[in-house]
């Protein structure tokens, strides 16, 4: 089987503590054929130096850097850079299987799909791990996957985790959605992608095999409360709800989608709620 290349882009945020471990994990990939795209989000520790180091031993890694504008703009960056046919991403404080490449590229192959999505092993500072939810392995239609993403008819249930990492893409699938994406979107940003690249794929591999490793830091970008989110949590529902129009989808997308932005604002931005009567005494519980 031809081995194309496959871009691996990391966004870099004040990632030191973890970095290494990331990089090493994908540099020592059974499939050889990778570009490993560094974009410094405009990190304030040492990640920068930590990235240098590692370009001057893997002559496969390629640096970026930027000023502080969130993740997917540091995804779009190196998109707009990657040779590769195929695009994989993964968090800076995350790793992955030194299989996840070979093994999600064969079954893009094998099976002629747009996207390959293996299981994530979630993994906490106390050592445990669990295994998440998906769905069945097989093959599926892109849309059928974007509209169970969320079960809105079984009390919501998640059946596909919430991240653009543990999936190849096709460069032209995701190209078509990352590069047209709102920046203002800065939580949350991880749905808006993968729902309308799900959408837009006619075919998708779902793996059983869980390869990529998601570290639960509750320091990271999603676990820290922002003055900001709650304008984004607008600009992702006017930037989806116009998507949607555009691909003509199905009600339990728009279903789906407010079930994001209602979860999102009562997680993040409760105060906003705080005149409602039907929420209290919520509002009096400590944390």
């Amino acid at each position: 089987m031809k081995q194309e290349m496959i871009s691996i882009i990391i966004p870099v945020y004040n990632a030191e503590a973890y970095l290494n471990e990331c990089i090493q994990s994908i540099v020592s990939q059974t499939y050889r054929n990778i570009e490993v795209i560094l974009v410094d989000d405009g990190s304030t520790d040492n990640s920068a130096d930590m990235m240098k180091q590692w370009r001057d031993v893997d002559e496969r890694i390629k640096l970026l850097f930027q000023r502080n504008l969130g993740p997917n703009a540091a995804r779009k960056n190196g998109l707009e850079h990657a040779l590769g046919e195929y695009i994989m991403f993964v968090d800076a404080d995350d790793y992955v299987d030194p299989m996840i490449c070979e093994h999600l590229f064969s079954k893009c192959k094998s099976y002629n799909t747009q996207m390959a999505y293996c299981k994530i092993k979630k993994f906490f500072e106390n050592g445990s791990v669990i295994e998440v939810y998906s769905v069945e392995q097989g093959i599926y239609k892109g849309e059928y996957l974007a509209e169970i993403y969320i079960d809105v008819n079984n009390n919501y249930a998640i059946n596909i985790s919430m991240g653009m990492w543990a999936t190849i893409y096709r460069k032209e699938l995701i190209s078509k959605v990352l590069l047209d994406i709102d920046l203002r979107i800065k939580f949350a940003e991880d749905y808006a992608c993968l729902i309308l690249t799900l959408i837009d794929a006619e075919k998708v591999y779902v793996s059983n095999r869980a390869l990529y490793y998601y570290r639960q830091n509750w320091s990271s970008v999603t676990h820290t409360q922002d003055k900001g989110r709650y304008l984004s949590q607008k600009y992702l529902y006017n930037f989806l709800k116009t998507e949607f129009m555009k691909r003509n989808v199905s009600n339990l997308l728009y279903k789906q989608l407010e079930w994001i932005i209602i979860k999102n604002l009562l997680m993040w931005e409760y105060n906003k709620f705080s005149k409602v009567g039907i929420l209290f005494p919520y509002s009096n519980i400590k944390k």
